[in-house]
Order: C-alpha cells, then sequence, then structure tokens
C-alpha cells in the first residue's frame, strides 16, 4: 500500500543496436519512457484497423470454450479476417431474410395455404384479400361480389374476393399477399435457417483460429509501440538514447541487460524539481481500490496511496446507505450467478466486499425488505443500531465523518512528518477533535470550556504551521496561515456531508416500508386480486428502492472519499506510470 520509489534512468548505445535494445526493454517491462523528442507525444497503443478489431470481436463471440485451437498453417491469418467479416456479412443477411420471411408467414398464414394462378387460366380474373371488422361482414350480402370468407380472429374476418377489377363501393382494409404461397414461405424458411446453422458451425470452427489471431495482434501492438518508442528517443553520430523512470527494485534488472548489451547508463535520484509519474505497490486485496481513484485522479508521486482507506471507506458507507440486509442477499445471489462471468478478479474482490458489508450493516440495523425482526429472535438480538433514532443515527454520521477527515489530516502530518508543515494538519485534527467533543457532549459545561480551548489551539497551529517551511518572512507565513484559516467552515461543512449517509440509509428503510404497506393495503382491500397485486407491488417496490439504493451507494460512497476526503489530503494530481512492456491482450 504504497507508492513506488523511481530512478531516472538513461541507456545510451550504438545505432546499430538500437532495434535489439528496444525489443529486450519491451520483454522486460518496468519501463516509463521518457520522451526526448518533443514531438514524439508519448507512448500509446498502437491503433488497430477497424476490420481487424471487428474480425477479433467476432472470433471472440464466436468461440466456443473448450474448443480444441487450430492447427498453425491452416490459413493466413488475413484469410482469418477476411472470412470472418465475410461470414458476419452473409450472417447479417440471412438474419435479415428470414425476419422478412417470418413477417410474410405471419401475413399469409391466416388466409391459408394456396397458389395463385395465372390470369389467363381464371379468365381474366384476381383474388382481392380483405380484412373485415366482425359487425360489418353482414353488409356484403348487399353487394353484387363473389366473395368468401376463409378466416377470423377476434376483431376482423378474413374475406376473399374474386373479381376482374379492384372491389369499389366498400370501405375496409385490404391485404397485399404477394405471389409466394404458405408452403413455399415455410418451406423458404427452413433454407434460411439450415443455412444459418451452417454459418454458425463454420463460425465456431473458425474461432478455433482466435488464439493465433489474438498472438498476432498483439505482435501488432508491440511492432506499433516500439515504433513510437523510438521516436520518443534520440539518434544521432551513430548513437541512440533511451531516457525512461524505473522503479528503484527494478534498476540491477535493468543494469543486467545494459551490460549485456554494452550501454552507457546513468542513475539518478529523483529531483525536487522533477515530477516522476506514480506507480502504486498493492497487495491483490486490495488492488481494486486503485481502479477506484484512477478514473477520479492520479495522485502525485510525492503524496500518499489512497487505496486502502478508499476501499474500506467506501464499502462503510455503501453499506450504510443500502441498510437492509434483505438486499445484502440479493445482492449476494446475484453474485452467486454472475461469478463466473465477472472476468476482473478485482471487479469480484469488490462485489464480494460491498456484499458482505451490506449483509452484515443491515443485521445490525435490523431491516429485512423493510421488516424488522422480532426482538427475541437471534436476528432481533443482533439489531443493535435503531434506524428511528435519528438523533443517534445523526451523531453516528458525524462521527464518521469527523473521524475520515481526521484521518486524512493524521495521514498528511505522517507524510510532512520532517518538516514544521506537518503541524498544520494536526492541529486540523486538534480543531476537529475538539469540536466533536462539544457537539456530542451536549450541555455538558466542561467540555464546553475545554473543547473551545482545544479549538482555538488548534487554530493557532495552523495559522503558526500552515506556511512553515515555504522560506518565507515570519509575516508572510502568518499570512498564509491566517488564509488557511478559510477553510474552517468548509472543515465542518465536510463533515456535515457524511449525513447523506444518515439520510439515504433513512430513505432507503422508509421505501422498503412504504412498499410493504402498500402491499399489506392491497392484499387487504381488493377481494381476489389482492394478494397478486401485494406480490406485484413488493417485486415492483423492492426492485426500484435496491436499484435507487446501488446508484446512491456508489455515488455518494465514492463522492465521500473523493471529494471530501482528497480535499484534506490528495490535493495534487500526477500522471500514472505507463510501463514499456508487450501486450497481454489486444486493445483498441
Amino acid at each position: 500500500m504504497s507508492i513506488v520509489a523511481l530512478k531516472s534512468l538513461v541507456l545510451i548505445g550504438f545505432s546499430e543496436q538500437k532495434e535489439a535494445v528496444y525489443e529486450a526493454l519491451q520483454e522486460l517491462g518496468c519501463l516509463h519512457l521518457v520522451s526526448l523528442d518533443s514531438a514524439s507525444g508519448g507512448v500509446s497503443n498502437v491503433a488497430l484497423g477497424d476490420a481487424t478489431i471487428e474480425a477479433w470481436q467476432l472470433l471472440k463471440r464466436w468461440h466456443i470454450d473448450g474448443t480444441r485451437p487450430a492447427s498453425v498453417g491452416q490459413l493466413s491469418l488475413m484469410e482469418v479476417q477476411e472470412r470472418a467479416l465475410e461470414l458476419e456479412q452473409r450472417m447479417e443477411r440471412l438474419n435479415d431474410e428470414l425476419e422478412l420471411v417470418e413477417a410474410r408467414i405471419k401475413e399469409v398464414e391466416p388466409w391459408g395455404d394456396f397458389e395463385f394462378s395465372s390470369l389467363e387460366s381464371m379468365g381474366g380474373l384476381s383474388l382481392w384479400f380483405y380484412l373485415i371488422p366482425h359487425h360489418r361482414v353482414s353488409e356484403l350480402s348487399d353487394l353484387d361480389w363473389v366473395w368468401q370468407e376463409v378466416g377470423k380472429d377476434h376483431r376482423h374476418c378474413y374475406v376473399v374476393v374474386i373479381a376482374r377489377d379492384e372491389p369499389l363501393g366498400f370501405e375496409s382494409e385490404r391485404q397485399h399477399l404477394g405471389k409466394d404461397s404458405l408452403s413455399t414461405l415455410r418451406g423458404r424458411k427452413a433454407e434460411v435457417e439450415d443455412a444459418l446453422s451452417h454459418a454458425q458451425i463454420e463460425g465456431a470452427e473458425l474461432a478455433r483460429e482466435l488464439p493465433r489471431f489474438v498472438e498476432h495482434i498483439m505482435q501488432l501492438q508491440d511492432v506499433g509501440e516500439r515504433s513510437r518508442a523510438v521516436q520518443m528517443g534520440y539518434e544521432g553520430a551513430g548513437m541512440f538514447a533511451v531516457k525512461a523512470w524505473v522503479p528503484g527494485e527494478k534498476v540491477e534488472t535493468v543494469q543486467e541487460v545494459a551490460d549485456g548489451y554494452q550501454l552507457a547508463r546513468v542513475v539518478e535520484d529523483v529531483r525536487d524539481d522533477e515530477q516522476p509519474p506514480t506507480l502504486f505497490e498493492n497487495p491483490a486485496s486490495t488492488q481494486v481500490g486503485e481502479s477506484l481513484i484512477s478514473f477520479y485522479m492520479t495522485p502525485s508521486y510525492r503524496l500518499w496511496d489512497p487505496s486502502f482507506v478508499v476501499l474500506y471507506s467506501f464499502t462503510l458507507f455503501f453499506a450504510m446507505i443500502m441498510s437492509d440486509a434483505g438486499y445484502g442477499v440479493v445482492m449476494a445471489v446475484l453474485l452467486g450467478v454472475f461469478w463466473k462471468r465477472i472476468e476482473s478478479a478485482n471487479v469480484k474482490h469488490l462485489c464480494l466486499l460491498l456484499t458482505i458489508s451490506t449483509l452484515v450493516w443491515g443485521v445490525l440495523v435490523g431491516s429485512y425488505f423493510g421488516i424488522e425482526p422480532d426482538g427475541g429472535s437471534l436476528f432481533g438480538m443482533l439489531h443493535v443500531l435503531d434506524m428511528q433514532d435519528m438523533d443517534g443515527m445523526m451523531a453516528l454520521s458525524i462521527v464518521i465523518g469527523a473521524v475520515h477527515i481526521m484521518l486524512a489530516n493524521a495521514i498528511d502530518a505522517w507524510r510532512l512528518r520532517r518538516s514544521a508543515a506537518a503541524w498544520a494538519p494536526l492541529g486540523w485534527i486538534v480543531v476537529l477533535f475538539n469540536a466533536l467533543m462539544i457537539y456530542l457532549g451536549g450541555s455538558h459545561e466542561g467540555l464546553k470550556t475545554a473543547g473551545g480551548v482545544g479549538i482555538v489551539t488548534g487554530l493557532v497551529m495552523i495559522v503558526i504551521f500552515t506556511g512553515a517551511g515555504q522560506g518565507h518572512g515570519v509575516m508572510k507565513q502568518l499570512g498564509t496561515g491566517a488564509m488557511a484559516l478559510t477553510k474552517l467552515s468548509e472543515a465542518f461543512g465536510n463533515v456535515l456531508s457524511y449525513l447523506r449517509l444518515f439520510a439515504l440509509g433513512v430513505a432507503s428503510a422508509a421505501l422498503a416500508g412504504a412498499f410493504n404497506d402498500l402491499a399489506s393495503q392491497a392484499n387487504a382491500s381488493v377481494k381476489g386480486l389482492g394478494f397478486l397485486l401485494a406480490i406485484v407491488i413488493l417485486l415492483v417496490g423492492h426492485t426500484l428502492n435496491f436499484i435507487l439504493a446501488i446508484m446512491s451507494g456508489f455515488i455518494h460512497g465514492l463522492r465521500l472519499n473523493l471529494i471530501e476526503f482528497f480535499n484534506w489530503s490528495v490535493g495534487e494530481e500526477g500522471y500514472a506510470f505507463r510501463a514499456f512492456k508487450k501486450k497481454n491482450k489486444p486493445t483498441n
């Protein structure tokens, strides 16, 4: 749970070694290259052609797990790509035709199976097809037509009229059935379905080439990556140079490669005027915390890794917002159903943490789909927090908020521990702690007096030490400290933001209870269908509440970490360490 210490590395060698050296460095996969050419723009994935990406996605879709890969050399990779694209076009045409034929069958089926004869054989007469509402069929007897009713449904009669020209004088919905009979359409449907089945088998067979095709894409990306890396370096006078950031623990490994190619090298510590990339080092259990913070920002290299704190505080906040063990059971069931389909180990770990925390917190607050357990039961004895105790739950939320903000300042103080500036975040801790004591103490005069003295002490610490270590004079340092006091209202505002944990949790429980009451009333008041109506209300209501709670848990749980918490400890943004390495999978 830390940010990896980096070293600055420069490698210099002869131009004829350049390609081999870059390939060896890419194989090593631990360097973040720095551009020595301002026009190069940095390392990025080579953009694969649209046709290649589409073919890869098709092969993935058609691939069947456990299928034996194709023998090497049966098809060229270009042939695989072309066949995949052609097969997809063929399947699209067949699917379109199948939809059209099925629609035609649906139109023709009510009229029966018949063949159209030629006009000559019918003496110039034609068949005209009409949908006529039931209440108007009797009007046909008043008309001089030859007609026959061939079918009916709940709204219309299907009437066929035999006439030389289109009959006039009767408003009705005429049908255009086309020239193909029902037997012909059904035969064509069978042919199209058979062709689709063969195409799907062909796709599954072609998908056996997927491993080779993926390897081919990775090779293309690796070549493109090396090409861009070469552009970032410097070359002239028969020599080339590479500059990069490298983790300190990997320096010896890089030196071994450099010795193998007899490269000159310079390894230096990070200078104060340099801003290296940020590389996190976390155990597998907390790596998902990196994902939670990286989509918002990457902390600066000289800050700290908040992955651990963010992961577990977010887990707690999510559970407090859900506040229902029944919903936790639903999450557990959904996680069990989709477990094998979730490819990312980090996502699995996060979902498991959120599910467990929701179950535990839901048991503690005693809510099971909005129903409170009986006090004498096991679950009733585990019910130790009362969601109906507004004052108590508000106080708990404020305590959690104050502790969270104080933790941010404590970490900041530890980071600055070798500087007098560390006393400033300690001052904020003193202010928040004493303000919390005054709030929790209520009318206790002793706590009010001690808390007031503590707040003043903390404010003095903030004024004196906020500008320390910046090389300013005493007056300018005090001025910087005085300006820092403008964050006082922000500090208390940030703490009060944690009341959303209480508010959203209560809202979720209240909605669940409201839907339960509605279902109970429906069951009691509507005879016969009351029970079914109650079931519908419960399903729709709790599904809606569950979705809203999930959304609120993610949005507000992350917001309290990434805005309120980061505001006090992770203010400076950096950029991520991007290793120059071979690809594990194709990306577009």
